[in-house]
């Protein structure tokens, strides 16, 4: 599960680090500009735009949470198996 609200969480640092991110409020909401280019010239063209939200996040964040410890007890489960 790399996608968490329609954004890309494990290359997000690299492209907020490369400039092809950038975050916006307006208003109460929150969204996400993604820089995109034409796969023939090159050029860059209009940016994917997506809402985000902080409940989305933390609501994801909360269930891949839950998936690690579940892994982790797995593991400890089959590693006291003799």
């Amino acid at each position: 599960m790399d996608e968490v609200s329609g954004i890309n969480i494990i290359d997000y640092p690299k492209k907020k680090t490369a400039g092809l991110v950038d975050l916006a409020k307006i208003g109460k909401a929150h969204a996400i500009s993604v820089r995109r280019f034409s796969s023939e010239t090159g050029e860059e063209i209009d940016p994917q735009i997506i809402a985000i939200s902080i409940k989305s996040l933390e609501d994801s964040k909360t269930s891949l949470q839950r998936q690690m410890d579940a892994i982790d007890i797995i593991i400890s489960d089959i590693k006291a198996l003799k």
